[in-house]
């Protein structure tokens, strides 16, 4: 997922022109693609049991979701260019 996601940043004049920059968003970039590596029991390698679900969203789940908020709040690059800053001060 991160090559793709990177290739149609190219394409499409969305990459980052600032290394600090660019280091950040592919930061949150590699983020996204863990937690969906988690989501998916790393490619599918086992299913979800009730307890193990219940324990990804209780404790895992939360910890991931604190981490893209933080990025949004720390006023991340990426969260200005998509102007989500905005609506997190509203």
């Amino acid at each position: 997922m991160p090559a793709i996601v990177q290739y149609a940043a190219q394409e499409l004049d969305l990459t980052p022109q600032d290394p600090y920059t660019a280091a950040l968003s592919l930061k949150v970039l590699m983020d996204c693609n863990d937690l969906l590596m988690e989501l998916c029991r790393y490619n599918g390698s086992s299913m979800w049991t009730h307890e193990e679900w219940r324990e990804f969203r209780t404790r895992r789940l939360p910890q991931w979701l604190r981490l893209f908020e933080e990025a949004l709040i720390r006023g991340h690059p990426v969260s200005r260019a998509a102007g989500i800053d905005y609506y997190l001060r509203t």
